[in-house]
């Protein structure tokens, strides 16, 4: 027994080390079957609970195993509760009882609901007791039915110690009894002599309870290896428990993806709209820019987009909620201004050219207006390019650090956008021209 003991408080040591791991997932209630599970490993004791129909005699054949010998039969120490669907303490101590001390251990007896009775709830609740059970006794009266079939084959499912008890068998006839024994063969293909008992819990004309194999086969099981009963109970208590915890972590970690990515999509939305505002701020500045180029001199282009495009900064920043300071704005602006150059011009040769083209058309009185058109359309479309590029990072919160993805942006604009916003505003003819001055690799 020392051994025995010792061996009990490594198992108890485990179990409880589990309950700690999973009491953040479950309820007190849904822990409450373990942690007496566990208090009946330590404290040796094996339940014992009678399951069935409503009506079945479980109550009255828990009574004369609790009271055999004693003639007093109207003694009633157990009795179900009407209102059992509301289980409580009392109603619990009152639906228990200590029956026998066997090899060190404590049998108690269990009373459940009656499984088909006016209330849906005590299936439920009785299938709890029968999980919390180390073995179960199965009552049968009269024959089973096709609803307590598929609860029979779910108690056996989960290979517990299971008695199936053909109750008030001295008002039945022994054909009687055969018939409804293989109806339950037929019904219940795996069942096998061994398992099934008969038994009459409270006898007419007070004749003495018919327990005696009942009585017997419960301490077969019970005297077999009686900490390896509750120790089973245990484990599978366990793994519902584990399988339990482990679809609510799963589901808090879906609900968190769905929170995450509704986060998501409502910065995207947030941002799409900003973006959207964004292009109607840079549009207004790009057109001012445009208008300007038309009334000064290309070589002073470079100096007015700078200028009108730091305010754009500034009023794209605001938006995003980006604090940005003047030099900040204007040491961007340069940088994006001088990035588009040498992006769109691959030769200053190319620049120099271009230049030419524009201050050659505003010489000739026939051709100033395309000179100021070529001017503006240029302009703008540099506006807008380093626009929409300070649009990005901002939508995006990059770092203006990171020189090389600023030009790569810029460039995927310009490739996107130069026909649209450029090109396709030049005249004729001098469209094919400076096209010729352009990186190829823009045009592609």
């Amino acid at each position: 027994m020392k051994g025995l003991l010792g061996e009990l408080k490594a198992r108890v040591e485990e179990y409880k080390r589990m309950t700690t791991l999973l009491r953040q997932e479950l309820s007190s209630s849904e822990l409450s079957s373990l942690d007496v599970a566990i208090q009946r490993l330590e404290n040796l004791r094996i339940v014992v609970s009678a399951f069935g129909e409503t009506n079945s005699g479980k109550s009255a054949l828990l009574n004369a195993l609790v009271q055999k010998n004693n003639q007093d039969y109207n003694s009633q120490f157990f009795s179900v509760s009407p209102d059992i669907n509301k289980w409580d303490d009392e109603i619990e101590r009152n639906n228990r009882k200590f029956w026998k001390e066997l090899e060190g251990f404590e049998i108690i007896l269990q009373d459940t609901p009656g499984i088909a009775g006016d209330n849906p709830e005590h299936l439920q609740k009785a299938k709890k007791f029968a999980e919390g059970s180390d073995v179960i006794l199965y009552v049968i009266w009269p024959a089973i039915k096709g609803k307590e079939v598929l609860v029979m084959q779910e108690l056996l499912s989960t290979k517990q110690p299971l008695i199936f008890v053909i109750n008030k068998t001295d008002i039945q006839e022994e054909d009687q009894i055969e018939s409804l024994k293989a109806d339950l063969y037929r019904k219940i293909p795996n069942l096998n002599d061994e398992m099934i008992v008969m038994a009459a819990g409270k006898p007419m004309r007070k004749a003495p309870p018919i327990i005696s194999d009942l009585e017997n086969k419960i301490f077969s099981i019970v005297t077999r290896e009686p900490e390896t009963l509750i120790s089973e109970t245990l484990q599978r208590l366990g793994n519902k428990a584990a399988e339990v915890a482990a679809i609510r972590i799963r589901q808090r970690a879906e609900e968190e993806k769905r929170k995450q990515e509704q986060l998501v999509r409502d910065k995207e939305e947030k941002i799409s709209k900003l973006t959207t505002e964004a292009e109607g701020i840079i549009t207004g500045y790009s057109i001012a820019a445009s208008a300007v180029a038309g009334l000064v001199p290309f070589g002073l282009d470079f100096i007015t987009s700078t200028l009108i495009s730091s305010g754009m900064f500034f009023h794209i920043a605001s938006l995003y909620d980006k604090e940005q300071d003047l030099g900040d704005v204007s040491s961007i602006a340069k940088e994006l201004s001088s990035e588009l150059f040498s992006l769109l011009f691959v030769s200053a040769a190319a620049l120099t050219t271009f230049l030419t083209i524009s201050k050659g058309a505003k010489t000739n009185p026939f051709t100033y207006i395309i000179g100021l058109a070529l001017d503006a359309a240029f302009t703008y479309f540099v506006v807008s390019s380093i626009g929409n590029t300070f649009s990005y990072y901002c939508a995006n919160n990059l770092s203006w650090g990171v020189k090389k993805n600023a030009s790569e942006v810029l460039r995927e604009y310009i490739r996107k956008n130069i026909f649209e916003l450029f090109i396709d505003k030049l005249p004729s003819r001098f469209r094919e021209q400076i096209l010729k001055l352009i990186n190829p690799d823009l045009l592609r």
